[in-house]
């Protein structure tokens, strides 16, 4: 089972964001709507030509816990 106690999202918000910030630049995409959460977020993106999915959820997940360790 997860665990659920995290609130490190909400508390480094700003961190997030700039994560954000710093993917697109690399690897373009639109954040149609975005619920962020205490311990995970629910995002729905739209892409250009590519449609790497995962590179960028890896990257944002990196970039986020670097910053955050």
């Amino acid at each position: 089972m997860a665990d659920r106690s995290s609130d490190l999202l909400i508390r480094h918000i700003d961190d997030l964001h700039n994560v954000f910030k710093i993917v697109k630049q690399k690897h373009p995409f639109d954040i149609e709507a975005i619920v962020i959460l205490p311990d995970h977020l629910h995002m729905l993106c739209t892409f250009g030509d590519d449609c790497d999915y995962s590179t960028r959820i890896r990257l944002i997940k990196y970039y986020f816990s670097q910053k955050n360790s």
